[in-house]
């Protein structure tokens, strides 16, 4: 795969990059260094990524699969499941301190033109999303 989009903290510090086809890339150090993740366990096919303005929580979201979450600068992701799966995911972003999520959804299985999928609180407490017409 190649490098496909990328997010950072608001000081620089802090940096979360996508291979599509690959993997997801953590620094912490300005980016003089990238650590592949291996919480997720395989390589994905990415689409989009968002950070809090500090870096310790980034979503990231997988083309017709999954959103991941991390609440410790990326040191380990899990997957939300109380969002949809199996979801044509065209763009993630998040509010300053992360603890809202909003990604938009190109194609929900054929079933709708697709919506702006909220995840409010953050994953870590369980979130209840609601589908937003556009």
């Amino acid at each position: 795969g190649w490098w496909w989009t990328l997010s950072m903290s608001s000081d620089g510090k802090h940096l979360a990059a996508l291979a599509e086809f690959g993997n997801l890339w953590m620094s912490s150090d300005s980016g003089a260094t990238f650590v592949v993740d291996t919480s997720i366990g395989e390589t994905q096919d990415w689409q989009a990524i968002s950070m809090s303005s500090d870096g310790t929580r980034v979503a990231a979201a997988v083309w017709y699969g999954s959103i991941y979450y991390s609440s410790n600068s990326g040191a380990s992701f899990m997957k939300d499941t109380s969002a949809p799966n199996k979801t044509v995911w065209s763009a993630i972003t998040m509010d300053l301190d992360g603890s809202k999520i909003a990604a938009t959804v190109q194609d929900d299985q054929g079933s709708t033109d697709g919506y702006i999928w909220l995840s409010p609180p953050p994953p870590a407490s369980s979130p209840t999303a609601k589908p937003v017409a556009p």
